[in-house]
């Protein structure tokens, strides 16, 4: 699966090394091989478009656990300094987009896989004990997206979260 993405003549023009944006980031654990994960912007992807251009995640992380099984996490990155230019419905949408247009419908056939796990990062460098997010937070965690018949909540982490094995 990870072969074929990189020959993708179009996903394969949004590979990326590293998941990243005005300082804060993800890690992937150095336990996993470079051979076994890849990153795509689907922001990127949208950007590129001469079309409306909906809303999406910054990354997507597919990640190879066995010959038949794959893990797949959606980042947003967030620089932010206050609660005042966090839009909760924005953030919403990006992650529903990825999932229902980028991922089911655009690229169905590439990224359309019931994965062993399907995790949503919210990745922002306000401390927990500092955040003035309220209700804004807890109404985007608290929020269930569902993918391929599974539903899953999105978590909030801190800069620079680290992305483990499958195992």
């Amino acid at each position: 699966m990870l072969d074929r993405i990189k020959k993708h003549p179009t996903l394969s023009k949004f590979l990326k090394q590293e998941c990243s944006e005005q300082g804060v980031a993800i890690q992937i654990d150095e336990r996993i091989s470079s051979d076994d994960f890849i990153i795509i912007s689907p922001d990127d992807y949208y950007n590129s478009l001469n079309e409306k251009r909906p809303a999406s995640v910054d990354c997507l992380v597919i990640q190879k656990c066995n010959e038949l099984s794959y893990k797949i996490t959606l980042i947003e990155l967030k620089s932010l300094h206050s609660a005042h230019k966090f839009d909760l419905d924005n953030m919403i949408e990006k992650f529903q987009n990825t999932l229902t247009d980028f991922m089911s419908k655009r690229f169905k056939e590439e990224l359309f896989k019931n994965y062993q796990k399907v995790d949503l990062y919210f990745v922002s460098n306000i401390e927990i004990h500092k955040r003035d997010l309220g209700l804004k937070l807890d109404s985007l965690i608290s929020k269930t997206f569902e993918y391929n018949g599974k539903k899953t909540m999105l978590r909030n982490r801190m800069p620079n979260p680290t992305i483990k094995p499958c195992y």
